[in-house]
């Protein structure tokens, strides 16, 4: 695909107009994402804890588990509707990208369009990977494998946009256009651990009554790589973000 070369010319006081308001959506979408993405993983582990008496764990818990019980009904509600939140942003933020940021260059324009439905497609999947217990386990691994596909090749597209997108007079996308590509690989490598087959494998041993309990290993692969993975799409969502934050700026 061949990408158009950006001339950088003395913009007008309207063009400036334009560009601060877009630097304004986009800084307001980073921090949104930070923010929201915290407090999710904050609040959610502390309803975890209260209807468990547990302490969460990112190495063997899974993401549907933050909102599985229903002994706390408010909490759990607030608990989706922040998660409904996040995901509404996100999605956003790409949108945001694709029509006002990029609409003036047309092979950008399309480019950041099928990104930003591709990142629709993968906050789908996150969402069911919230709500689809891991009992149903041919399920629950296709929806992690697609997702994983889907974040991959989210932030790979996003890197080659980013790498195009500048040049030696806007060379900031080069650095986020590297840290795309390296999520990218991460995922990539993640998918192909010989791990994963034997990713349902318990620990069995004989409890004190003799009988044999059945427990999860400290690391549980697949639901360490979820959260794996869902922190190495919002890291790429902030690089995407950012790097064209800071090619808005430069083009001032």
């Amino acid at each position: 695909m061949g990408m158009m070369t950006i001339r950088k010319e003395r913009p007008s006081f309207l063009t400036m107009i334009e560009d601060s308001l877009k630097s304004s959506f986009l800084i307001s979408f980073i921090l949104l994402i930070s923010i929201t993405f915290v407090f999710l993983i904050f609040f959610g582990r502390i309803i975890y804890k209260e209807k468990t008496q547990k302490i969460y764990s990112f190495l063997n818990n899974f993401p549907f588990e933050m909102g599985e019980y229903q002994n706390n009904l408010k909490g759990n509600i607030f608990f989706y509707v922040l998660l409904g939140i996040y995901l509404l942003i996100s999605s956003l933020g790409y949108f945001y990208v694709a029509l006002p940021v990029l609409k003036s260059y047309s092979t950008y324009f399309v480019f950041a369009l099928i990104i930003a439905i591709i990142h629709l497609a993968a906050e789908a999947m996150l969402l069911l990977l919230f709500i689809l217990p891991a009992r149903y386990a041919r399920a629950h691994a296709y929806i992690t494998s697609i997702y994983f596909v889907l974040n991959a090749v989210s932030s790979f597209l996003g890197g080659f946009l980013l790498f195009n997108y500048s040049n030696p007079v806007y060379p900031s996308g080069v650095a986020g256009a590297i840290i795309s590509y390296v999520i990218s690989g991460s995922i990539v490598i993640l998918m192909l651990l010989p791990s994963f087959s034997s990713w349902a494998k318990l620990n069995r041993k004989p409890n004190e009554d003799g009988e044999l309990e059945i427990t999860r290993p400290k690391l549980f692969i697949l639901a360490f790589s979820e959260w794996l993975v869902i922190l190495l799409e919002v890291l790429s969502s902030l690089t995407y973000l950012i790097s064209l934050l800071s090619i808005v700026i430069s083009a001032r």
